[in-house]
């Protein structure tokens, strides 16, 4: 760690740059040389799309340069289903809440039918029911 900085400090700054953050993990904070100092971080977030994470990014990105002169910043967002080590997400039986729908499929047939149904049919990924998988 460079100094006048610590880990905890810099989890800190993380979580509260932005809504969302649940967690920072396998944070690593090193000088390259004097005034040079990176970062590596695995963030956490709320479930959301890729394509959402962009402010969260920009937001953390700027408390991290703005506190600690940070410039150099690898972070890997990771969701809150699967932030305990999992490689991937894979679907389970989906909550009972959900209810029964249309579905069109890509060779054209239609029918209607419940969650549990359609992850076992079409094997698609609900945010609700994914499951982590360790390695």
């Amino acid at each position: 760690m460079p100094r006048g900085i610590t880990a905890e400090e810099v989890a800190g700054v993380i979580q509260t740059a932005t809504p969302g953050v649940s967690n920072v993990h396998d944070l690593h904070v090193w000088t390259i040389r004097p005034g040079f100092v990176a970062l590596s971080a695995h963030v956490v977030l709320d479930d959301q799309a890729l394509s959402q994470t962009m402010p969260s990014m920009h937001a953390i990105k700027d408390a991290l340069r703005t506190r600690f002169a940070i410039e150099h910043t690898t972070i890997q967002f990771e969701c809150s289903q699967c932030n305990d080590g999992a490689l991937i997400c894979t679907p389970t039986a989906a909550p009972a809440t959900l209810t029964a729908h249309d579905h069109s499929h890509r060779d054209g047939h239609t029918h209607d039918h419940a969650h549990d149904a359609h992850d076992a049919h079409d094997a698609y990924l609900h945010p609700a029911s994914l499951t982590p998988i360790h390695a």
